[in-house]
């Protein structure tokens, strides 16, 4: 494993499998992470932010009141569009 501090002086740090565990689990990562070969969490498709909060809502509604939403979704999103043209 290396430490890094800054891009010019790197050394080499000595650890045995054990300690890499006991170091992963002190920080809370895993081994994997820790010597940056996990990865990365793929990114949900579909809107961030307060529309992403807003959609997970709307999911969790009965399917009758979900299509209400969304009627009144598409009618906003037809006016808009009706309204640019």
């Amino acid at each position: 494993m290396r430490n890094c501090q800054t891009s010019r002086t790197c050394e080499s740090v000595g650890l045995k499998a054990d300690q890499l565990v006991a170091l992963a689990s002190a920080l809370g990562v895993s081994v994997d992470s820790l010597l940056g070969l996990a990865a990365k969490p793929k990114r949900r498709g579909g809107p961030a932010g307060r529309a992403r909060k807003l959609f997970d809502q709307v999911s969790s509604l009965p399917r009758s009141s979900q299509q209400k939403v969304l009627d009144m979704f598409e009618t906003v999103l037809a006016g808009e569009s009706a309204r640019r043209s």
